[in-house]
């Protein structure tokens, strides 16, 4: 099963597309996953219409849950099933994710879930705590980790998840490597040939990939 979350879009989906399409295009950028085709959208909240919205855009089935910015306090969460184990999504303001995860621990013990996706920080993650995967996608519109924004890939089979980080900065490099410099008149009036151009850096963020299966 493979798995696009986002979060945090805040009426604000173009960076989102411009992603989805990069990560499913036959000519995906380097260093940024391919996937032919996704299974679920995953929406951690703020706010709820973007996760419509894009559901219909995509052509994806959607789980997705209320967040602050809906005016939602209560509790608010969602559990899809796969291959792997059961994920539980939730937008995190109630569960107090800006100062503890054990609140998501908390969520994922009681609904019997591996794995937790949720949003509110605007700060990706993606690894494992607790003994569980645990997903932020950050914000494809408004990050708050001094990235262009980012959101989330998850494969989940019977061998269990594999989660990766995508960052809109990685599209955007591969977008001005692609660039050609358009030869300008020099004083004899030849031709003048363009400075080769500089690659795009790739390495220079962060993207992390994660492992994770029932028993280690």
């Amino acid at each position: 099963m493979k798995i696009f979350i986002t979060g945090d879009t805040h009426h604000d989906l173009t960076e989102i597309i411009e992603m989805y399409d990069a990560i499913t295009s036959p000519d995906t950028p380097e260093g940024i996953p391919h996937v032919d085709h996704f299974d679920y959208l995953i929406h951690c909240g703020d706010y709820k219409k973007d996760a419509f919205d894009l559901s219909k855009k995509l052509g994806l089935p959607a789980v997705c849950v209320f967040g602050n910015c809906d005016d939602v306090w209560e509790a608010d969460f969602d559990i899809l099933d796969t291959p792997a184990g059961s994920i539980a999504v939730t937008h995190g303001h109630v569960e107090d994710v800006n100062n503890t995860h054990d609140g998501l621990y908390a969520l994922a013990e009681d609904q019997g879930c591996n794995c937790v996706c949720y949003g509110h920080t605007h700060i990706p993650v993606c690894g494992e705590e607790n003994g569980y995967l645990i997903i932020n996608p950050g914000s494809p519109s408004r990050p708050l980790d001094g990235t262009k924004g980012s959101c989330a890939v998850l494969t989940a089979d019977e061998s269990g998840y594999k989660g990766e980080l995508v960052y809109y900065q990685t599209l955007l490099d591969a977008r001005e490597a692609g660039k050609t410099d358009a030869p300008e008149d020099n004083d004899s009036g030849e031709k003048e040939r363009p400075a080769p151009k500089k690659t795009g850096g790739f390495g220079g963020f962060l993207r992390k990939i994660f492992n994770y299966s029932d028993g280690q």
